[in-house]
């Protein structure tokens, strides 16, 4: 039976992170979630093998943005890539990367949680909607 939700894989280092995005994602009826997986060298592997519609990556301050950034974009070429960042510096990295959104993360599991309850249907999950439905355009076309 084909499954024409978009794939979604989220990376991040932090499992506690990965899975309250996860647990985002897994709410939308039209999206399905491919893998909640590390981010990095394992993260990119399990990418070139998902070959998701949408990519959610967040990179740890102390990494390379550019780096991962560009090793996931060659990961999966068509994937919209959704990018936290914790600073601007990582902010235009990713910009410079080829991400195509990118939301500015507060510090921890706790402030994000804070501003997914204060927002449940506003800023960020519009724009995470806006990436699904236009790769599930370009997906159609």
């Amino acid at each position: 039976m084909d499954d024409d939700r978009l794939l979604v894989q989220v990376a991040d280092e932090h499992k506690n992170l990965r899975d309250l995005i996860a647990q985002l994602v897994e709410r939308r009826t039209d999206v399905r979630l491919a893998k909640a997986t590390p981010q990095g060298f394992i993260g990119a592997r399990a990418t070139t093998r998902i070959q998701p519609d949408v990519l959610i990556l967040r990179v740890p301050p102390y990494e390379d943005v550019a780096e991962h950034a560009q090793k996931y974009r060659d990961s999966a070429p068509d994937a919209r890539i959704i990018g936290f960042y914790e600073s601007v510096e990582q902010k235009q990295a990713m910009d410079e990367s080829g991400v195509d959104v990118t939301l500015e993360l507060s510090k921890g599991v706790e402030a994000l949680s804070a501003e997914v309850r204060k927002n449940v249907a506003a800023p960020a999950q519009e724009i995470i909607a806006e990436v699904f439905d236009e790769a599930k355009q370009q997906a159609n076309d």
